[in-house]
C-alpha cells in the first residue's frame, strides 16, 4: 500500500475510506473511488493513526461518525494511539454522545490511558450517568488507571449504588488498583452479601487512601 506523505490526506481517498460520506472542507472529487469494504478502511485507518499528525486526528473524528460498528471503533482506536488534543477532544465528545454504547466503551478505555483532565472528567461523568452498564463498568475500570486517590470515594459510591453487579464489580476493581489491595469482592454473591461486603471495603478503603495521601504528602514536604 502506498505510504501517504505526512499532512497530506487525498481527497479520493478520503472520500472512500468515509464510504462517500463528505467532509468539512472536502469536495469529493468525480474521479473518487469506490468506498472501501470494511477491512481495507480498518487498514487506512491504521496507517492514518501511524502518522500521527494534527491532520491524523481530523480524519480519524470523522471516520468514527461512520455507519459500519468495527470502522468507527478502529478509529476510536486510533484516536487513543495520538497525543494530541484534539483526539483527546473527539474521544471525550464519542463518550458522551455517540448513540452507540461499544463505541462509547472503546472511547472510555482510550482515555484511561491518558492524563487530559477533559478526559478524566468525562469518566467521571460516564460512571455515574451513562443508561449502558457496560459502559458504565468500562468507565470505572478506566478510572483505575488514570484517575487519583480522590476518584475512590466517587467509586465506592458507584459500587454502593449501581444495581448491575458487574459495574459494582469493576468499581471495586478500580479501587483496588488505586489503593494496592485486594478486597476479594465476588460479584457473584447475592445481593445482601455484596452490600455487607461494601460496608467492609468503604472502612479499608477509606482508611488505606488517608494512608496513602499521607505518605505522598511527607514525601512532598521532604
Amino acid at each position: 500500500m502506498e505510504r501517504m506523505r505526512p499532512h497530506t490526506l487525498r481527497r479520493g481517498w478520503l472520500s472512500a475510506l468515509l464510504g462517500g460520506v463528505c467532509v468539512a472542507g472536502c469536495t469529493c472529487a468525480p474521479d473518487a473511488p469506490e468506498p472501501l469494504e470494511s477491512a481495507a478502511r480498518i487498514r487506512q485507518i491504521r496507517e492514518v493513526a501511524r502518522q500521527d499528525t494534527e491532520g491524523s486526528a481530523g480524519v480519524l473524528a470523522k471516520a468514527v461518525a461512520h455507519e459500519d460498528l468495527a470502522t468507527s471503533i478502529e478509529a476510536v482506536r486510533g484516536l487513543g494511539r495520538l497525543r494530541r488534543p484534539a483526539a483527546a477532544q473527539t474521544l471525550v465528545r464519542t463518550a458522551r454522545k455517540d448513540a452507540r454504547p461499544d463505541v462509547r466503551v472503546e472511547a472510555l478505555v482510550a482515555m484511561g490511558y491518558r492524563d487530559e483532565p477533559e478526559s478524566l472528567e468525562a469518566l467521571r461523568g460516564a460512571v455515574r450517568e451513562d443508561p449502558a452498564p457496560a459502559v458504565r463498568g468500562a468507565a470505572a475500570t478506566a478510572i483505575g488507571r488514570a484517575g487519583a486517590l480522590s476518584d475512590v470515594d466517587l467509586l465506592l459510591t458507584v459500587a454502593e449504588a449501581d444495581v448491575d453487579a458487574m459495574v459494582q464489580g469493576r468499581a471495586v476493581g478500580a479501587i483496588e488498583r488505586l489503593v494496592r489491595l485486594d478486597f476479594g469482592y465476588d460479584t457473584a454473591a447475592t445481593p445482601e452479601e455484596r452490600r455487607q461486603r461494601l460496608k467492609v471495603v468503604r472502612a479499608i478503603a477509606t482508611q488505606a487512601v488517608a494512608g496513602l495521601q499521607a505518605l505522598e504528602a511527607r514525601k512532598g514536604s521532604s
